[in-house]
Parts: C-alpha cells; structure tokens; sequence
C-alpha cells in the first residue's frame, strides 16, 4: 500500500458534538523510503454489518476485508468550530450575499450555506497531534478564542500559514467544512452540486477531498476522492466532479453513490517536505460556477 489515512475522533465542545472526522495521512514520497506498512497501526476489521447489503461493492466484501487492515483512531486533535453558543441560532450567509456561492469571507459569517436542511456549515481544522506530529498552523488570530469571525475579519476569508512538521513520518493537516449534521452521524447528497468552485491564494499546491461517512471511508480504505488546486492569486476554479479521483492504493468505491453520503470537505496539505509552510486564503466556496 502506497498510502494510508487516520480517522480523527474529536469533540466540538460548541455544538455538543461528539464525533469521527476523517484525516488525511499520507505518505512523504521526497523524505522517506519505508512503506507505510512497516509504520501502520494495528487495528480490528470493522463491523461491515449495517451497510447496505444491496451495494455493488460489498458483493466481494468478504474477499476484500480478508487482507484489509484498518489504521487505529486517532484521539486527541481539535476540531475548531465558528465558536457560537449552542443556545443561540447559528448564523448562516445568504448566497445571495456571495453572488450565488455557499460562502464568502466578505459575508463575515462563518458558517457555509450547503443548503442541506439542520446543517450549520462550520469550518473547522485539524493537525497531525494526535499522531504525535507536530504540524501546525498559524492563523491571524485565535479560532479557538474568538471565533472563525476573528479570521475573517483579519483578512477576509478562511486564511493562515499551514506548516507540516518534521515529528510524524507522514505529516498531514487539514481546514475545511461540515457539509452534513455530525451530531447524528448523518451525510449529505450533494451530487447536484456538479464539482465545486473555490476563489484563493496559495503560493504551494492545496489539495481538495470530499470525505463520506466513516462506514464509507472504511470500505475506500481511506483513498478519497480529491484533487488538487494549483498555486496562485485571488485565483477563482471550478472543479467537477468527474475530477475528483481515487489515488487508486485503496479500495474503489463508486462515486455516484460516494456523493450521496459526504460528511465533510476539506482542503487538504500533505504530500509535502518536513517543514515547508504554504501561506493560504480561501475567499468564497460554492457549487460548481457560482463563484463569480
């Protein structure tokens, strides 16, 4: 196996969210030789007995668990929401704020409009800690203290330095955002999005994965779908979907049917040398060609 990915178990004390987001891990091809077998976490195969038993993948479950190894949850990483009191409504921009996308920084709200019913939409982020790495981010101010609305003001958006650390073989880390309710262990359809547009800076490669429920990323053997953004100013893309692929190291699992059943997307570093930092902003996130 080239590569394999941790499922982060968090808690988003805001929401009173107890919760599994999926992490990426990836192998570090330009610093390190060994496989990431020799380096894998033991853990039991999962319980597959309440998926869907009509799903065309599952017809050679058996043969394909046989050999598969699932690495262990990782605990202790942060998941970082917009900061709002459970008790008071969350506050939601209007696409039509945004030109018609989900999310704009100009809004000044933190919570993306995904447009799936009893979902806040709160960005979050995650690091390689629980790991033991040592990535980290720098941000213009605190999330944790005051809020995704302290970000946004300072400049605009969803931005920072993400810097991947040298104390975990394959460092990874990640900032993005709920698409589906994770207090019920719910996902959403979000096939007639088309793909995604996203206006940002970022002076290194960013890559963008749409993770499904935890059932789902353990059949994919955690090779997501995701592609990547190339380097650049105020730079807009639309990506569609049919450019999203699997690294092909995992199990394939059929996209169509991935889409129904997204929990998050994220905009993901990795892949990269011990200790280099990528400065990055995200301005606006929406369906495919809504960022005008």
């Amino acid at each position: 196996m080239k590569k394999s990915y941790f499922n982060l178990c968090a808690v988003v004390i805001a929401f009173g969210i107890t919760g599994c987001l999926e992490n990426l891990a990836a192998g570090n091809d330009n610093n390190n030789t060994a496989t990431q077998e020799e380096n894998a976490q033991t853990a039991e195969t999962p319980d597959y007995s309440q998926l869907d038993a009509a799903d065309p993948y599952l017809t050679n479950l058996a043969e394909a668990t046989a050999t598969m190894t699932v690495p262990a949850a990782a605990e202790g990483d942060t998941i970082v929401d917009s900061g709002a009191p459970v008790s008071d409504p969350i506050p939601t921009v209007s696409t039509a704020d945004c030109g018609g996308a989900m999310w704009c920084g100009s809004s000044g709200v933190a919570n993306v409009n995904t447009g799936i019913e009893n979902v806040s939409g709160f960005w979050f982020f995650y690091t390689d800690t629980s790991s033991g790495g040592n990535s980290e981010y720098t941000w213009p101010a605190d999330p944790n203290v005051d809020g995704w609305e302290s970000v946004i003001e300072a400049c605009g958006g969803i931005c920072g330095v993400a810097t991947l650390g040298e104390a975990y073989e394959y460092p990874y880390m990640g900032v993005g955002f709920v698409v589906a309710d994770d207090s019920t262990r719910e996902s959403g359809d979000i096939t007639d999005w088309g793909g995604i547009c996203v206006t940002y800076s970022a002076d290194k490669p960013m890559r963008i994965a749409i993770h499904p429920k935890d059932s789902v990323q353990q059949l994919l053997d955690y090779d997501d779908y995701r592609t990547e953004l190339p380097p650049g100013t105020n730079k807009t893309m639309n990506v569609p979907w049919s450019e999203f692929h699997q690294d092909g190291w995992g199990h394939p699992y059929d996209q169509a049917k991935l889409l129904k059943q997204v929990e998050t997307v994220i905009f993901v570093y990795q892949d990269g040398v011990w200790g280099e930092s990528v400065n990055f902003s995200i301005t606006k996130v929406g369906k495919f060609g809504t960022c005008k």
